[in-house]
């Protein structure tokens, strides 16, 4: 016996119409494909519903903490407007830097928190809409 190389090889009977895999998946595998598709359509939307729920939360409170910063240096600057008549002085300095510096971290939040809660959506995304 020859046990070379090219003496198995020529031994090795290849048919002449070796089975190909069809390029359909069968029915199971089908309604497989449909499902995971379902579940990740309905994944999507419970995120949107989940993200529109959060965004109302942090939108309100945003609101809200912007609201009372205004009518808290509101009340300082009446209060410092009248403040010969019940007795509350502020110095200029501190009168500034409470409205100036702490009034622009606010907005600062206020538009760190919005760009956050409202991204812009990409171009794609409104063009298919």
């Amino acid at each position: 016996m020859d046990f070379s190389i090219d003496a198995l090889i020529s031994q090795i009977k290849i048919p002449a119409s070796a089975p190909t895999p069809e390029n359909t998946p069968d029915s199971r595998t089908q309604e497989e494909q449909e499902d995971l598709g379902r579940q990740e359509h309905k994944a999507k939307i419970d995120e949107l519903v989940q993200n529109r729920t959060e965004r109302k939360l942090y939108a309100s409170r945003i609101f809200k903490l912007v609201c009372w910063w205004l009518a808290v240096i509101g009340l300082m600057l009446f209060l410092q407007g009248f403040g010969g008549l019940i007795g509350f002085t502020l110095p200029a300095s501190v009168l500034i830097t409470a409205i100036g510096s702490t009034t622009a971290t606010v907005i600062g939040i206020f538009l760190i928190v919005t760009r956050y809660l409202f991204p812009v959506a990409p171009k794609s995304l409104k063009n298919s809409n």
